[in-house]
């Protein structure tokens, strides 16, 4: 069982190491990534070459891709992980020297970095250090999904052979082409159930926590820095449900491309955000090389050319085909913003996740659009 020790080693394992450091054979090999991470091992005879660097300098390179981590703008906390010479069955424990905060790892270091109790104690800390987060203190608030999710990147970087990089999640697609829920704010809560059941349902799980980060990390710019604020929150205590709304919800209910119907304009907040976030998804999951099957594509447009509008002073709702909206913006000018834009961002979402075959179609519909009321 991984045990995380968060404070100095007893004096006497700390004797213990520096006599290892002293003893011939035992003298420190060491070795950075490129962010910075220093990597000893303090036995001699392990050497740069060891699988556990490969493993290490890939996971801080992506941790540092999806926080857009520069070190020439952004502090961090210092991290040293250490090899030890010997086993000892915690796996790991944590010390502090100086400012440096230091990881220290059994002897079995290639063993660990196998399992995924321990990949999420290696992901914690160099993203908690990358944050300027003292690990030893917000490992036990990092949400496990974001370890998770950037270990699942690594790994289907892996074994995607691909000309143009598009993201695929098959399970995802398979969930919401059969029109079920995905609700991910509660799934990506199911880590430990998950890496319990393993097999399909932990397969299922590590997709939904890749496509989370991958999808905070698309969210970043314009001030705005999801992941960033998602470990930063989590780390303040903060529930989780709390944290979801306001770094992922907070921009999906700000983007113009996600527009709550008028049925749940009073609902239930969370009700709303699961509503965005399945919109959402279905923005991410489908596109114009991996669209809708021609049959949802075909309801889809179906369901684009409805209008529903209400008429100026009246509480009844009216229904009509999107062929008679010229004569209704004729009658009616001041309906023109509340239905115009909204059918223009609903036509920009089928196109996007529809066939490139059936693009002049629709180029032909947005052209007419175009001219409604002008």
């Amino acid at each position: 069982m991984l045990f995380l020790q968060k404070f100095y080693f007893p004096a006497f394992s700390a004797v213990i190491l520096l006599c290892f450091g002293a003893m011939p054979g035992f003298a420190a090999s060491r070795t950075s990534t490129r962010g910075g991470v220093e990597i000893v091992f303090m036995d001699k005879s392990q050497t740069e070459d060891h699988p556990a660097v490969s493993y290490l300098e890939k996971l801080d390179a992506e941790v540092m891709r999806v926080l857009h981590y520069n070190a020439a703008v952004k502090p961090s906390v210092p991290l040293r992980i250490e090899v030890l010479p010997h086993f000892f069955p915690e796996n790991f424990n944590v010390a502090r020297q100086g400012n440096v905060t230091v990881l220290q790892v059994s002897a079995n270091i290639d063993d660990l970095i196998e399992q995924r109790s321990a990949q999420r104690v290696f992901g914690a800390y160099l993203l908690l250090a990358k944050a300027n987060i003292r690990p030893e203190f917000g490992f036990r608030l990092l949400p496990e999904f974001i370890s998770d999710g950037i270990h699942a990147i690594i790994r289907d970087a892996a074994k995607r052979q691909t000309i143009i990089k598009i993201p695929y999640f098959p399970g995802l697609r398979a969930v919401r082409l059969a029109k079920q829920p995905c609700n991910l704010r509660t799934l990506l809560t199911y880590s430990k159930e998950a890496a319990e059941a393993d097999g399909a349902v932990l397969a299922f799980y590590d997709e939904a926590a890749r496509f989370m980060v991958e999808s905070l990390d698309v969210m970043y710019g314009n001030g705005r820095d999801p992941l960033g604020d998602f470990i930063a929150l989590s780390c303040k205590e903060q529930d989780f449900d709390t944290v979801f709304e306001a770094t992922f919800g907070s921009i999906l209910r700000q983007s113009l491309m996600f527009k709550l119907p008028e049925s749940l304009a009073n609902a239930d907040a969370k009700m709303q955000l699961d509503y965005l976030t399945e919109r959402f998804l279905d923005s991410r999951l489908f596109s114009n090389y991996m669209p809708l099957p021609p049959k949802i594509q075909q309801q889809r447009f179906k369901e684009f050319r409805q209008i529903t509008y209400r008429l100026p002073e009246q509480e009844q709702l009216f229904t009509a085909d999107i062929t008679e909206l010229p004569a209704i913006i004729d009658e009616y000018p001041d309906l023109t913003p509340l239905i115009l834009p909204e059918k223009m961002i609903q036509l920009s979402e089928l196109r996007k996740v529809s066939s490139l075959v059936a693009e002049p179609e629709f180029g032909a519909v947005a052209d007419a659009l175009q001219n409604v009321g002008g």
